[in-house]
């Protein structure tokens, strides 16, 4: 399957249009029967929406690139000649568990299309066209759509997880130019289950002994238990690495097999043949298997490991597990408050009053030491901190459901970064020196909407237009224009309004309403309203 994106990396000309082309079905599984590939489903088109209603992919920050890619707006659904039985629009994510996962770049000095991510949302405003014949069970098997709507209709949500991988960026020659690989899964998830992570275990990846470029044989691999039936289901989906961009899989390993460890003894889960690409492609590199009875006992207090067939070990457990609930990242303003809730794992299960710290820390390299106290104390935790250096640390324990909410009130950060407005911080929840998870906080400077704002002035709309478009030089020739004239056009006017007032989660809305504190955004709309030119040279 075939995603497009046209902003690779920091591309200030580039759209950030993000859409699946070319992506079928390749697989169904039933409630109660096993995956299968020979049903009414498999083959039918996933599609998104193109143009002004693609998705987006940008950057959280223009400053902090890496890691940092948030998808807005992209619609998903399948198409069966042009009828749409279900389609709905993914819940704004950013990009996880980032890795290169290509071994060797030659002489490539950018790795961008070397690196593999994985993003997991939910859909939202899902609608479903009952009378598509593919909500009616026919001699392949039953109907999917069928079984999802039902539980859609009684309390559980969409879930999406896709990886993404094999972007080609650098050769324009290459008809995939701009385009990457997908590989992943649509299922079911409760209203009341994490939206952005599998909530279960966690498999692990060891860096290669004495590699010069720390790269690894494998990244990350989710899995669960079945607390009623004896099944394993785990994803490889962005757990292993490739020898080349255009290779097979990483000729250190041709097959893996999933081990049940114990202090007793190693049991053989299953295995993976990796001599064709069908696991990934046709099955996500998403696996069940059944274990014994026994297995099924032990695993509950015994641990899994990942080996290669050459005896390589790939993945092993993590003893703890924790994640936020449901935001992956956040931006804010001075005065708001946010809250991030976590879960805590072991093994599958909630651990009851584990501690934990929680670390807030300024990021950006352009932050200067005289206003570093401020910038600091920009963030707060309610529940008390203690700071040293750039960062702020408190403590937290989690309840008897494993779970912990970090509350935290923003203030102004002092326009650290001149023309770049805010600053980044990032979020660590540790035990000792381990990090377990990390979340990315945009805080905007403090700025007032005038009384009645105009376009020249000390405070004038000219001057953030003007900041912006250094920024994202593409602006000059679409809606967003630098001169008087220009932006105020009639012909132009309304729809900006209208485009600025989109909720970010549309793929209509203008990024510079992504990128812009509330405030400046306010006073963007309302001088709209009314725009006055004010005097040259305040």
């Amino acid at each position: 399957m075939l995603a497009r994106n046209e902003n690779a990396g920091f591309n200030p000309t580039g759209t950030g249009d993000f859409f699946f082309e070319s992506s079928t079905v390749t697989m169904v599984c039933p409630e109660d029967g096993p995956c299968s590939s020979k049903n009414s489903l498999v083959g039918q088109l996933l599609q998104s929406s193109i143009g002004e209603d693609a998705g987006k992919m940008v950057d959280l920050d223009v400053e902090v690139e890496e890691h940092a890619g948030v998808i807005y707006g992209l619609s998903i659904g399948i198409d069966l000649d042009g009828d749409r039985p279900v389609v709905g629009r993914l819940k704004p994510a950013q990009v996880t568990d980032t890795w290169r996962s290509v071994w060797d770049v030659g002489n490539a000095t950018d790795e961008g299309q070397f690196g593999q991510a994985s993003i997991q949302s939910v859909l939202d405003n899902v609608e479903w066209n009952v009378d598509s014949p593919l909500f009616t069970d026919d001699a392949s098997g039953v109907s999917i759509l069928r079984q999802m709507y039902d539980k859609v209709r009684n309390g559980y949500l969409l879930s999406v997880k896709f990886n993404l991988d094999h972007y080609e960026e650098l050769n324009a020659s290459d008809p995939f130019f701009l385009f990457g690989r997908v590989s992943g899964t649509i299922g079911l998830v409760r209203k009341t289950e994490a939206f952005h992570f599998t909530r279960g275990r966690f498999l692990h990846s060891y860096k290669v002994p004495d590699d010069p470029e720390g790269r690894s044989y494998a990244n990350v691999a989710p899995f669960v238990v079945d607390p009623y039936k004896p099944v394993l289901t785990i994803d490889l989906g962005n757990a292993l690495s490739r020898s080349t961009f255009d290779g097979s899989w990483n000729n250190q390993y041709l097959g893996i097999r999933i081990d049940l460890v114990s202090q007793q003894s190693r049991q053989l889960i299953g295995s993976v043949d990796l001599s064709s690409d069908n696991w990934y492609f046709q099955r996500a590199g998403v696996f069940e298997f059944d274990l014994t009875s026994r297995q099924h006992e032990v695993v509950q207090t015994e641990t899994v490991e990942v080996i290669s067939d050459t005896g390589l070990l790939l993945l092993s457990e993590l003893d703890y597990y924790i994640r936020p609930m449901r935001q992956p990242f956040a931006k804010l303003d001075p005065g708001n408050r946010q809250t991030f809730d976590f879960f805590v794992v072991k093994l599958g299960k909630s651990v009851c009053n584990f501690p934990v710290d929680v670390a807030i820390s300024s990021i950006s390299q352009r932050t200067v030491p005289d206003k570093l106290r401020k910038v600091v104390d920009a963030i707060k935790m309610t529940n008390g901190e203690r700071i040293t250096g750039n960062s702020k640390t408190s403590n937290f324990v989690s309840d008897c459901n494993g779970r912990f909410s970090v509350a935290i009130k923003a203030t102004d950060p002092g326009n650290v970064r001149g023309f770049v407005d805010g600053e980044i911080y990032q979020m660590d929840v540790m035990l000792g020196t381990i990090i377990y998870s990390h979340q990315l906080i945009r805080l905007y400077d403090d700025f007032s909407v005038p009384e009645e704002p105009t376009w020249y002035g000390k405070n004038g709309v000219e001057r953030i237009v003007k900041l912006y478009e250094m920024l994202y030089p593409f602006t000059r020739p679409s809606l967003f224009e630098s001169k008087y004239e220009d932006i105020t056009h009639p012909s132009k006017q309304q729809l900006l309004i209208s485009r600025l007032s989109l909720d970010q989660s549309s793929p209509r809305s203008l990024p510079v309403a992504r990128d812009l504190s509330r405030g400046k955004r306010d006073t963007l709309i309302k001088w709209l309203q009314n725009p006055k030119e004010g005097q040259r040279g305040d």
